[in-house]
């Protein structure tokens, strides 16, 4: 797959360092090292002998994190080589749209729109695929020098049986007023991005089913945990 086939995501890393100095001997087989300015994972490391006036060697072999490239380097064991900060955060997709980014959902409710469905094939296909089929996706996004890209998917489950859906169109979440209702009811929300109308009827019904619960909650002396789930 050549260079160009490739997309990484940009990201501004002001005020922090992209990467930090580490031994070139200390650095193991499935660490990570910067070859040619190129965030890698070492694959394979061997050292050659001191000679009479000079250092041991370290040959690394390393794949490029995000292109799959292989890259080689020779550095001095006693030397210095920059190691990369690598970071996975997970964020639960809410949407793909037509010209290939994904839409997540963050941590603080926000949501990132930056980032290009990934290149792998087998990822890709099963990314695709659990979204048309109405699964709840979770997405690994590998971030590393500046760059951003999808690596990994988890499906994170059917909803328990036991759970009261609750439809409500994105806009409409935080303005309906029953949290209350469903907090006490132990609802799960899904928040909807389609049409506002095709909600309300379930939104009537489901508030209705939600306040019924929490009654027979109360009576029971049962504690009901509110979860939010969002789908697109």
């Amino acid at each position: 797959m050549s260079d160009e086939e490739h997309h990484f995501e940009s990201k501004a890393d002001a005020g922090a360092s992209k990467t930090y100095p580490q031994q070139a001997g200390t650095i193991r087989k499935n660490g990570y090292i910067v070859i040619k300015g190129r965030p890698c994972k070492v694959v394979e490391v061997s050292t050659s002998k001191t000679g009479k006036h000079g250092h041991a060697k370290c040959h690394f072999v390393g794949i490029d994190i995000f292109s799959g490239k292989k890259l080689e380097d020779i550095v001095p064991s006693s030397h210095n080589s920059d190691v990369p900060h690598v970071n996975r955060t997970d964020y639960q997709l809410i949407d793909i749209s037509e010209d290939g980014f994904v839409s997540l959902l963050t941590e603080n409710g926000n949501t990132k729109d930056d980032l290009r469905l990934p290149t792998d094939e087998t990822l890709l296909t099963q990314l695709k695929d659990g979204f048309a089929e109405g699964k709840d996706l979770v997405l690994t996004v590998m971030s590393s020098m500046g760059e951003e890209q999808i690596c990994a998917l988890k499906d994170i489950g059917p909803k328990s049986h036991g759970d009261v859906v609750v439809f409500c169109h994105v806009a409409q979440f935080g303005a309906v007023a029953m949290n209350a209702w469903l907090r006490g009811a132990g609802a799960t929300v899904v928040v909807s991005r389609r049409s506002p109308s095709r909600c309300r009827l379930a939104v009537a019904v489901a508030v209705a089913v939600a306040v019924l619960c929490s009654l027979i909650a109360s009576v029971r002396k049962k504690d009901w945990v509110l979860r939010r789930e969002v789908l697109f």
